[in-house]
């Protein structure tokens, strides 16, 4: 008997990778508080399974909480190494966890209704929930049709629920939005480079270098040289804050082309914390790289990911930097969308990117529409589901994409992906 049953999602087939990040601080808390509920913990015990800066965070709100539980009591134990005697001190929670201590420990969602039947259809989290279920969207649940209402007609949003009714035509809608992704800063003080510090310092006499080097790593942020066979572009991913303004959405007929443009009066803006990988393109490799061509690396990136990384619009979404971190280098950010992060950033890895970079640079010399326009067309790097304004929405640049997807696989392996001359066979 197998312990873990064969994956046989059908996506798996195109080399699709399935992710969830173990690491992600919103899963850590809620396996962290359940071990200090099921047994009496060292921090140093918990140093061991957690990130250190998460359990030093988590037991000082803990302690500040008089109504947390937490208890916390000195004993004597021997070394083993040595025999000698010393006190360390314990910690565990003495309230039982409630059934819904997982939700409440990575927060509590929010729920997309049917306002008639009150049936919920999905929930998403509080933090970007409007961001998601944004007013006038449509989507598809148990084939079936909704709308999200608009603000107005929203009457129980204080409660976490947005509601929804259905919708009848035949159509469907792609936000218009901007996002704006910036590094964390590191805290100073007794903060989380302090955990670090203390478990490199309390640890820096333990064999086991292996782990001690895997914290550290955790914490280094500098941007690695990676190689696909031609220039090399740096890629890394990191914490980042993560800024989304919804500025209105488009809605497509049964046949994709737009129907109507919507803008709301104010732009609804959602702020969280997640993870992002990030490629960038040094000018010593790749020159200039302008904002239209970065455009059309995004939605290249966009079309081809969804064939190696298995995702929904709701787990990943792909932006284009002008300008990003100190380096101020152009760059293309996967955005981990469940705040937290939930793998997904993780899951665009170099192998991952490196068929994206392939398939697009098809895409791109091989349009079958045989376009050969600056903005291309909708078969090559034109997609339905652009979130540009309207006035962005043709900013794209052909030909710059060619160019910077070149450089990355290499001269001699671009020449592989251009189109066939007519009566070649």
């Amino acid at each position: 008997m197998k312990e873990r049953p064969h994956p046989s999602h059908p996506d798996l087939g195109h080399g699709c990778t399935l992710a969830i990040d173990p690491s992600a601080e919103n899963v850590q808390l809620a396996h962290l508080r359940s071990a200090l509920s099921e047994a009496e913990k060292t921090e140093e015990e918990l140093n061991a399974d957690f990130s250190p800066a998460l359990v030093a965070e988590t037991l000082a709100q803990l302690k500040s909480d008089s109504e947390s539980g937490l208890l916390e009591r000195r004993r004597k134990v021997i070394e083993t190494a040595t025999g000698e005697a010393k006190t360390v001190c314990t910690f565990r929670l003495s309230t039982p966890l409630t059934s819904d201590f997982a939700t409440r420990a990575a927060g509590e969602p929010a729920r997309v209704i049917d306002r008639h039947t009150g049936d919920i259809l999905f929930a998403v989290e509080r933090e970007r929930a409007l961001a998601a279920a944004y007013p006038g969207r449509v989507f598809v649940r148990q084939k079936k049709r909704f709308c999200v209402l608009p603000f107005e007609e929203q009457d129980a949003s204080s409660r976490g629920e947005i509601a929804c009714e259905r919708e009848e035509r035949l159509i469907t809608t792609s936000k218009i939005r901007s996002m704006e992704v910036a590094t964390v800063e590191r805290r100073s003080g007794g903060d989380r480079r302090s955990a670090r510090d203390s478990v490199v310092a309390e640890e820096g006499s333990s064999v086991n270098d292996r782990r001690i080097e895997d914290r550290r790593s955790a914490y280094q942020r500098a941007a690695a040289a990676r190689t696909l066979g031609g220039v090399s572009f740096s890629l890394r991913t990191l914490p980042v804050n993560v800024t989304e303004h919804v500025l209105g959405f488009r809605r497509f007929d049964l046949n994709g082309l737009v129907r109507d443009t919507t803008l709301y009066p104010e732009p609804i803006t959602c702020s969280f914390s997640g993870k992002a990988t990030l490629m960038g393109f040094p000018a010593s490799s790749f020159s200039d790289v302008n904002g239209a061509t970065l455009h059309a690396l995004a939605h290249l990136f966009r079309t081809t990911l969804g064939a190696f990384l298995h995702h929904t619009e709701e787990d990943v979404d792909v932006v284009w930097l002008p300008s990003f971190g100190s380096e101020k280098e152009p760059s293309i950010a996967f955005v981990d969308l469940p705040p937290g992060g939930a793998g997904f950033a993780e899951g665009c890895s170099l192998d991952v990117l490196r068929a994206c970079v392939r398939w697009s640079l098809a895409l791109v010399r091989r349009c079958p529409g045989g376009c050969g326009r600056t903005s291309g067309c909708l078969f090559c790097i034109q997609i339905r589901d652009c979130h540009s304004a309207p006035d962005d929405l043709l900013h794209l640049d052909k030909a710059g994409a060619d160019r910077v997807l070149s450089l990355l696989v290499g001269e001699q392996e671009a020449k592989r992906f251009d189109a066939p001359t007519k009566g070649a066979p």
